[in-house]
C-alpha cells in the first residue's frame, strides 16, 4: 500500500465534531476530532454521532429554557474541513435503554 492510499484510508477513518455559531448560524467551528486508529471504519464516526447527540439534547434543554437560539453540532467523516455547510437542525437523544439507577 502506498503512502497516499494508507493517507487517504487514515482520513476516512477520521471523524470531526463540528459546531455552529450562537450568532453566525452558517458558521463550521471545530469542535473535536475523533481519531482512533486500528478500529473499525465506523467506530470513530459512531463514537462522534453519539457525542453530538449528547450536546445537542443538553443544549436544547438548556438553550430553549432560556429562550436563547439555537446552536447545534454535527459529525462529518474526514479531517476538519472549513468549506462545507452548517445544517439547521441537529439530532438529539439522551442514552436509551436506561429505565432505572442501579441499586447501590
Amino acid at each position: 500500500m502506498g503512502e497516499n492510499e494508507q493517507e487517504a484510508r487514515a482520513d476516512k477513518q477520521i471523524a470531526t465534531l463540528y459546531r455552529n455559531g450562537s450568532i453566525a448560524k452558517d458558521l463550521r467551528l471545530h469542535f473535536a476530532t475523533f481519531a482512533v486508529e486500528g478500529e473499525a471504519n465506523d467506530y470513530n464516526i459512531n463514537n462522534c454521532e453519539m457525542t453530538a447527540k449528547l450536546l445537542n439534547a443538553n443544549l436544547a434543554a438548556q438553550w430553549t429554557a432560556m429562550g436563547l437560539p439555537d446552536v447545534g453540532f454535527w459529525c462529518e467523516p474526514g479531517p476538519y474541513r472549513e468549506d462545507g455547510f452548517a445544517p439547521t437542525t441537529f439530532d438529539d437523544e439522551y442514552p436509551t435503554g436506561v429505565t432505572e439507577k442501579a441499586a447501590p
